[in-house]
């Protein structure tokens, strides 16, 4: 096992170095986004504030309390029917990233938060 020289793991709404190392040699950062409430078939978003900085998404990955049933469930979350598919994506990624929280249209998200890891150009 690799140790990377950190003893816990942070989870802000800053950008924290997380001690690990990508691939190219790149530090690891991580955030923690929180969105308010979306309803069925809609979308909300939130920059990360890195302007033109992201650089390679090394995860992603959250939890969301649907609103009409009180379920948390993993995001993203697929299922048979596309009304209740729930997804995180990266939007404008190459100017001023977003993290996109997309509700399926069979129930609304009254919550949410999401991970996500990168480097940095």
């Amino acid at each position: 096992m690799i140790n990377y020289g950190h003893t816990h793991e942070v989870y802000a709404s800053e950008e924290t170095d997380t001690g690990a190392v990508w691939l190219d040699g790149k530090p690891v950062y991580r955030q923690t986004v929180t969105f308010g409430a979306v309803s069925a078939g809609g979308q909300q978003g939130v920059s990360l504030g890195l302007g033109a900085g992201l650089d390679t998404v090394v995860s992603l990955r959250g939890m969301a309390v649907l609103a009409d049933a009180n379920y948390v469930i993993p995001l993203p979350m697929a299922q048979s029917s596309d009304a209740y598919a729930y997804w995180l994506q990266i939007y404008e990624a190459a100017t001023e990233p977003k993290i996109g929280l997309f509700a399926g249209s069979g129930a609304g998200i009254s919550s949410a938060f999401a991970v996500i890891e990168y480097t940095k150009k």
